[in-house]
């Protein structure tokens, strides 16, 4: 029965030589000291034996003999007759061709990419064991490895899995424009969960609390957007205390956070997301949205908007609070205070947004407190942005925080938050989708 385990890309001892067989020895020309950096090398499990030329780049090395050589290229081959044999590799200068005939046997070896491998050799050979099926690996300890991943535009995997619009699109242009650093509501949730997890082992949905303070605007709670993924992972049985009103300012006030912060468990934590939202239409249009059931676009926020335009058109309220609509007196109060800065703007709602976001953290600063234990509290803000179907709601971080009772100034973890993605691996699970993207891609530049 031929095993599913994927093989792996290793280096063998001169004393391991021995034992295998000629046809699996790799060529003694690599069997000096030096450092050889390969255009990806990838081993993949497939059962059609391929195998792929290598090329490879010698950075330092002994003797001095083993210096980059001339240019020299050498075709992938098949070692299945019914495959087709696929194209030449290409090498740039300073590179040399490792021969890969020894290597028949052995599972597939592809060429993908500048710089994704990085191996040391210290009086080695250069092997790539095949599938369990075919041999027994060897029980020795493997060489220190250093990957180097290969350059990839993450934006552009999120448009290709449909999680972004398109680059080109008009939504796609606003959103890089108005929201730079804007992420899927997938890779956000994911990225936050997985440095908290790092952070602390304790950080479970048993141990945490979890709450929010979004706008109620029913396309802010939807099943794949931020509030609803996170509310999933950190709340009891999914739910999440609601803090926000309108505008997504955690209304609840002193009071509420208080009353909340009573329930966290013995040695538990709060986590909180909080912040405005506004929507990006399918022209590109800030503050639309496109709402099923709907012919025509809806704005988003409306509150937000309706307390700009009320600014715009004098309509204020001086001192008198009407009781009926708090909420939305509290919006027109911080957007007058800032309304100069909003109509200079190049991109006024743009501007809007980001002073609301303002207001509703300094608001969240203001009622929060570690009264309520040992724990630590996690606050987690930003701006939520709707995009037309079937792209999944962004989110823009502004505030990743963590601070306790022994520690009130807290660190900011906002800088971790991106640097846990932005190697395009870390802290993100895409399933293999980027693998899959970078082979897409590939296959598209051969046919060209």
């Amino acid at each position: 029965k031929r095993s599913r385990k994927s093989p792996s890309c290793r280096l063998l001892q001169h004393s391991e030589l021995a034992s295998l067989p000629p046809a699996h020895r790799a060529p003694p020309a690599f069997t000096r000291t030096g450092v050889v950096q390969a255009d990806s090398l990838i081993c993949r499990a497939r059962r059609t034996g391929w195998i792929g030329a290598v090329a490879v780049r010698v950075d330092s090395c002994e003797p001095p003999s083993c210096s980059p050589g001339p240019v020299r290229t050498i075709a992938p081959f098949r070692s299945h007759p019914k495959q087709p044999k696929p194209s030449a590799a290409s090498t740039s200068h300073g590179t040399m061709a490792l021969h890969a005939g020894p290597l028949a046997r052995l599972t597939t070896l592809a060429l993908r990419g500048p710089a994704a491998y990085r191996m040391v050799l210290r009086g080695s050979a250069w092997a790539v064991p095949g599938t369990a099926a075919e041999e027994e690996p060897l029980h020795t300890q493997e060489q220190p490895q250093h990957q180097v991943e290969r350059p990839v535009n993450l934006d552009d995997v999120f448009a290709w899995l449909r999680w972004s619009p398109p680059a080109g699109s008009a939504s796609g242009q606003t959103l890089a424009r108005c929201f730079p650093g804007a992420l899927p509501a997938t890779v956000v949730m994911r990225r936050s969960s997985a440095l908290l997890r790092c952070m602390d082992k304790s950080l479970t949905p048993e141990t945490v609390l979890y709450a929010q303070s979004i706008c109620p605007d029913e396309i802010n709670n939807e099943k794949d957007g931020l509030a609803s993924r996170m509310a999933a992972c950190w709340g009891e049985r999914g739910q999440a205390f609601p803090m926000g009103g309108l505008g997504g300012a955690p209304h609840v006030g002193t009071t509420g956070f208080t009353a909340f912060s009573q329930h966290v468990p013995d040695n538990g934590h709060i986590l909180i997301l909080f912040g405005p939202h506004i929507a990006i239409g399918e022209d590109g249009e800030l503050g639309k949205f496109r709402r099923a059931g709907q012919n025509a676009d809806t704005t988003a926020c409306g509150a937000v908007l309706a307390a700009y335009h009320a600014c715009l058109a004098g309509q204020l309220d001086g001192d008198d609070v009407d009781m009926s609509d708090i909420q939305q007196y509290w919006l027109r109060k911080k957007v007058h205070a800032c309304l100069h800065d909003i109509e200079s703007a190049s991109e006024p709602l743009q501007e809007l947004i980001n002073k609301t976001y303002v207001a509703v953290e300094e608001q969240m600063l203001r009622i929060v407190h570690h009264e309520f234990g040992d724990g630590q509290l996690f606050l987690l803000g930003g701006i939520q942005i709707n995009l037309p179907k079937p792209f999944e709601e962004h989110f823009l971080p502004l505030m990743f925080r963590v601070s306790s009772r022994a520690n009130p100034q807290g660190k900011d973890l906002l800088p971790e938050l991106y640097k846990s993605g932005g190697d395009v691996r870390k802290g993100i699970n895409l399933g293999g989708a980027i693998e899959r993207y970078l082979a897409q891609q590939d296959g598209k530049r051969r046919q060209r």
